[in-house]
């Protein structure tokens, strides 16, 4: 395999271990497992990570940190632009 393809493996189970934790309220875990993501810029999972990293934090009540990440995901222009979009007008 290689390192692309462990890399991707990687962000996949780091991923899938992000969701798990936001569905059972585990946000700090869930936040470290998608930092291990979100440092790759190309990951195919990054977008996803930066929208389920802002969702923990507003469960956290960090809305000024979530609010960041947010802008960050609508200025990438990407697929998930309008939720972040919704999201900054409900924590605003």
């Amino acid at each position: 395999m290689s390192v692309l393809g462990l890399k991707q493996n990687i962000d996949s189970i780091e991923y899938t271990n992000a969701v798990q934790y936001f569905n059972t309220d585990s946000f700090a875990k869930c936040i470290l497992s998608l930092e291990i993501v979100i440092s790759d810029e190309n990951s195919k999972f990054y977008e996803e990570s930066l929208l389920l990293k802002a969702k923990a934090l507003i469960k956290q009540h960090k809305k000024a940190e979530a609010k960041i990440v947010l802008q960050n995901l609508v200025s990438l222009k990407g697929k998930y632009k309008m939720q972040a979009k919704k999201l900054l007008k409900e924590i605003e």
